[in-house]
């Protein structure tokens, strides 16, 4: 019985992954590149210093180089930018050898406030004024939930709410 061993060619590219593609806004993801030859096949080469780049100017790197390990894989964890729904591809180069990751694309928090407007801030006495408010998460991006009850309340007497309840 013979025994056939498969080699992995020479490095010819990084498959880059993200730990995942749609976090929080303004967390962190760990992006890693895997050296590979042609055929996706992994590269174990140690000691590349490899230079990471993003496609934008959203989000920052906890360094701007990491070094592969043994198994050829190097990594590096990314803040993500604090806005919803930005969009950034990283890219993982070393020499002529390069790969980018798919998109990620940030996504909100769980809702933690409200933002309350007001259609107006200098009403004529007696007027009407429409006051809002908005589910956010902690960076202030809107939150769609339905179906959240809200209880108006104000800091004194003056004026009073149409209704002392809304939904969402």
């Amino acid at each position: 019985q013979s025994t056939i061993t498969y080699t992995a060619g020479a490095a010819s590219k990084y498959i880059v992954t993200s730990s995942s593609s749609s976090p929080v806004a303004g967390a962190t993801v760990t992006i890693s590149a895997q050296l590979a030859d042609a055929n996706d096949n992994p590269v174990a080469t140690s000691g590349q210093t490899v230079t990471w780049t993003k496609s934008n100017a959203n989000g920052s790197f906890a360094t701007a180089t990491s070094t592969t390990n043994a198994s050829g894989i190097a990594t590096v964890v990314f803040t993500t930018h604090t806005v919803v729904a930005t969009a950034t591809t990283v890219t993982a180069t070393t020499s002529a050898i390069s790969g980018t990751s798919a998109t990620i694309t940030t996504v909100a928090a769980t809702a933690s406030k409200y933002i309350v407007t007001s259609s107006s801030s200098s009403p004529a006495a007696g007027g009407t004024v429409t006051i809002s408010a908005q589910l956010a998460d902690a960076n202030n991006n809107p939150v769609s939930t339905s179906g959240q009850s809200v209880t108006w309340t104000k800091s004194d007497a003056n004026g009073s709410f149409a209704t002392a309840t809304s939904t969402t």
